[in-house]
């Protein structure tokens, strides 16, 4: 499967930019500069697996910080794997529950 690299904003929403090749490197520059505009921050991610399957993994791999934020990479994955299961229509993820 090839990887999807996405914008990751710290708010846990994202953008799709390419698939199976890194961006280019001004599209990603021109991207920080609105976000910057916005106040917001973000991330430039390699996504592997498929975000509409509702079972199997879907890995998030940060690849580079495009505008600084106060918030950390892993809390923006997690509201982005929370925004995902309510786009898919699954119930919340509960700790200590296998998830569907």
């Amino acid at each position: 499967m090839l990887s999807t690299y996405i914008v990751l904003g710290d708010d846990g929403r994202h953008v799709s930019l390419t698939r199976g090749a890194m961006p280019v490197a001004e599209d990603v520059r021109q991207i920080g500069e609105v976000l910057q505009r916005q106040g917001k921050g973000g991330w430039l991610v390699r996504m592997d697996g498929d975000y509409w399957a509702e079972v199997g993994r879907l890995d998030l791999t940060e690849m580079a910080l495009i505008t600084s934020t106060s918030t950390t990479f892993f809390a923006a994955t997690h509201v982005f794997h929370a925004k995902r299961r309510v786009s898919l229509g699954l119930p919340p993820y509960e700790p200590g529950r296998a998830a569907a």
